[in-house]
């Protein structure tokens, strides 16, 4: 896939039939047009911005949908992951260009419908930003929103 645009965005992500579980079954845009990207090798790469991916979802059990960007050293990255809970638990994760997790939010203790990130003075480098299911087999659809700063 090519890169995202350069400029503040939303991807379009509505889905023609209107079907209720499209996003989750991976059948529908946007979900199957990211698809593969479920290593850091095939992730899909986001502008270092504002940015949303919308309506896209972990479909089946060893789903995982990985993004990646480039960010500038001393920068913010604050990420945020809307599902709802009651659907399906979801993990937001960070990872560094070597695959290593820098940081983790998981609330499964709580009902909260978002996971949050939050890393100030960044350093310089390519990020990844990793969303899966908590469970096996948890399906739920997600907006994901990157603010680099």
């Amino acid at each position: 896939m090519d890169a995202a645009p350069s400029q503040d965005a939303t991807i379009d992500t509505s889905v023609p039939d209107g079907g209720a579980d499209a996003g989750v079954s991976c059948v529908g845009p946007p979900d199957r047009d990211f698809e593969p990207n479920d290593s850091t090798a095939a992730a899909v790469q986001l502008p270092p911005q504002h940015y949303v991916v919308d309506f896209v979802g972990i479909c089946s059990q060893d789903d995982a949908d990985i993004y990646w960007a480039m960010l500038t050293g001393g920068q913010r990255l604050t990420l945020r992951l809307d599902f709802a809970h009651i659907a399906g638990d979801l993990t937001l994760a960070v990872l560094d260009n070597a695959s290593s997790q820098l940081r983790f939010s998981d609330g499964s203790s709580t009902t909260d419908n978002f996971e949050s990130i939050d890393i100030t003075n960044i350093p310089g480098g390519k990020y990844y930003f990793k969303v899966k299911g908590k469970d096996p087999g948890v399906r739920n659809t997600y907006t994901l929103t990157l603010d680099v700063q």
